[in-house]
């Protein structure tokens, strides 16, 4: 899957933050985005973050990227069966 975002710059600031792993859902993920759709990512933490931490992340990742960016916290997924 191809993404209108430099995904290099995207890892190199998850690898600084201690991101273990990051998705992508939402309209991007579904190849609907428009020009003006925000980035939806859902990030996996090596190690527990404050939510300062995650508005700082969320922050850095949208000014990295050039985009508004929506931070989820996995522990925030609710799964349904």
């Amino acid at each position: 899957m191809t993404f209108p975002f430099d995904t290099n710059k995207l890892i190199e600031i998850c690898q600084k933050n201690d991101v273990a792993k990051i998705g992508v859902f939402g309209s991007m993920a579904r190849g609907e985005a428009s020009e003006k759709s925000d980035i939806d990512l859902v990030v996996y933490f090596s190690k527990p973050k404050s939510l300062l931490n995650l508005v700082r992340l969320e922050r850095e990742i949208s000014e990295g990227l050039g985009k508004k960016v929506d931070l989820l916290p996995e522990f925030c997924i609710k799964i349904v069966l």
